[in-house]
């Protein structure tokens, strides 16, 4: 018996090595590609003039959707910044979706709003309007009071309100740079017929100085816990979403920062209430429509435009963010299984859901059980000195070095952290993640997939603080 156990937890730990050996192989190789991607894509923007843009008449007018359950404290903030954006005409659309705080009375109190006549379309199907209303303030901000249906109805609700031919997902507790859509908008400038989609960089806005929804100076944040996300933001955006799209099979644009042609959301039947990843299951349900339709299209995800979110800063809330965020990549990956190894469906069927499935999906649980098997090897002095080595290898050293990656590309793109200080703090989380929040992570992933096959629901209460700056 003891023969046999030892044998197994032998094989079972040179099958996770090989599995973290692959998973940094792929990771290598996305970085090399977001980093052609990356000079190509500056290189574009050397000839490309934003002013001419803005002053453009063919420029295309967006809705940026905004829907909004209990943000009182930050909904003010988001829509100033909003309505500072730099963009010939655009349209503000916040859905108060059944609010049960100050929500809806912070709006009316600070934006002179007014009830209308106007009935909402119900083009997409949503849970009951109550009122519509109007600015006295803004004349480009509409208000949707509705029942209570959750966020992808909320954003349903909106995309039935809006005007204009694209549609710009933002949510309240972010805040988008003032040229972002500016710049987000410039593939479909270019390529019109064929753009469907286009997603940017996310940022964390924790610690940075906000005066009247506006992000006035970019600050590496205090907290261990918010700094580890900055990196894993990078590491996300950067090297894995720039590769991905790269290779035209982009299957995440987050739903903090995503424009969409409004004619191609309403034919997909809207954002999905069956899941709790509506954002990534759009664009799944994009590429299947138009595969199967055999129509030329393009998704794309650029590294030059920027949103600011507020990101967890208590353990409980970020395990319920990724647990969310784990169960929602399953939900996908399970109503779209159709489109698994199926070469029908492009990069998107025979690379990157099988990616998702093997490294996100299923290697959550492999990661965390890897971790638990090396500690009883360990412990029980099965692992020798070579595995050891080997392990910490590719588990550590490698997975340091695909951060510094990602660090590197922040600093070719964006060079948004500017402090004398901010490189080597960056530097130093990427080693320190290592050791402990990177066994919790695998924790958390493992169990959103098990609360997936459980069949859980629920979207998970989030807390804010709203954008607050470290003195």
């Amino acid at each position: 018996m003891q023969i046999f156990l030892t044998q197994s937890l032998r094989t079972f730990n040179s099958f996770i090595l090989l599995y973290f050996i692959m998973l940094n192989l792929f990771c290598v190789f996305f970085f090399v590609v977001a980093l052609i991607y990356v000079r190509r894509y500056k290189q574009r923007q050397r000839y490309h003039d934003l002013r001419a843009t803005l002053q453009s008449g063919n420029t295309p007018g967006i809705s940026i959707l905004v829907p909004a359950y209990n943000e009182g404290h930050g909904i003010i903030e988001c829509v100033q910044a909003l309505s500072r954006l730099c963009y010939p005409q655009f349209q503000m659309v916040v859905v108060n979706d059944g609010s049960t705080d100050a929500t809806l009375e912070n709006l009316k109190q600070s934006f002179g709003l007014h009830c209308t006549s106007r009935r909402c379309p119900n083009t997409i199907p949503t849970k009951p309007v109550r009122a519509i209303y109007e600015s006295s303030l803004l004349p480009n901000l509409v208000v949707v009071d509705k029942e209570n249906g959750g966020k992808a109805d909320a954003l349903n609700a909106a995309t039935n309100v809006a005007v204009y031919p694209l549609v710009c997902s933002v949510d309240a507790d972010s805040i988008l740079e003032e040229d972002g859509p500016l710049r987000v908008v410039v593939p479909f400038i270019e390529d019109p017929q064929r753009v469907v989609a286009v997603g940017g960089i996310v940022g964390i806005a924790n610690g940075n100085l906000v005066e009247k929804g506006r992000v006035v100076a970019i600050r590496f944040p205090r907290p261990f816990l918010v700094r580890v996300q900055v990196v894993e933001y990078l590491r996300a955006f950067l090297a894995g979403r720039l590769g991905w799209s790269f290779l035209k099979g982009v299957l995440i644009i987050s739903g903090v920062f995503c424009l969409v042609k409004k004619t191609f959301l309403q034919r997909c039947g809207g954002f999905s209430k069956e899941t709790v990843g509506e954002d990534a299951e759009l664009i799944a349900r994009l590429h299947r429509y138009l595969r199967e339709q055999d129509q030329r299209y393009r998704i794309l995800f650029i590294p030059d435009p920027i949103c600011w979110t507020e990101a967890p800063e208590s353990l409980t809330l970020l395990a319920r963010q990724r647990n969310r965020w784990q169960r929602g990549l399953c939900e996908i990956l399970w109503m779209h299984r159709r489109m698994l190894f199926n070469p029908r469906y492009g990069v998107l069927g025979v690379l990157t859901l099988p990616f998702h499935l093997i490294f996100e999906a299923l290697g959550a649980c492999l990661e965390f059980f890897g971790y638990v098997v090396f500690g009883i090897s360990v412990a029980l002095q099965i692992a020798g000195s070579d595995f050891v080595v080997a392990f910490l290898a590719v588990s550590v050293l490698a997975g340091t070095l695909i951060s510094l990656s990602a660090i590197l590309l922040e600093e070719l793109t964006l060079r948004r952290y500017t402090r004398v200080a901010d490189l080597p703090r960056m530097i130093w989380v990427c080693l320190a993640e290592n050791f402990g929040y990177r066994q919790l992570h695998a924790y958390w992933r493992f169990r959103g997939t098990i609360d997936f096959l459980r069949g859980k629901k629920a979207w998970g209460e989030m807390q804010h603080q709203g954008f607050v700056a470290q003195k």
